[in-house]
């Protein structure tokens, strides 16, 4: 499938999402909904001095969101709870659950 678009649609995110198949468009609400939190929940609070830095910050946050952030839409279970169908547990993050 070729997904390219006309020259009258490029900057437009609705008609790219429009012209992808249903299973494609979940995915991608899913991983902007992702990027929304890690920029507002991490970036934007603690802004990174270096490379390194901004690294083990984005591990961490993606540890924390997996394994200590509920989320609503799965029942305010955390996504490794739903994947593994148990608690798992796993090294504790610096992000407080009850800022979220």
């Amino acid at each position: 499938m070729n997904y390219i678009l006309p020259k009258s649609q490029i900057g437009s995110k609705t008609s790219w999402i429009r012209q992808c198949p249903r299973w494609m468009q979940k995915i991608y609400i899913f991983i902007e909904r992702f990027w929304k939190s890690i920029k507002q929940e991490y970036i934007y609070i603690n802004p990174p001095n270096g490379g390194k830095e901004l690294y083990d910050g984005i591990e961490e946050y993606i540890r924390f969101y997996s394994h200590e952030r509920s989320h609503q839409s799965l029942d305010r279970k955390t996504p490794a709870e739903v994947f593994y169908g148990r608690k798992v547990e796993y090294k504790k993050t610096k992000y407080l659950t009850t800022l979220v």
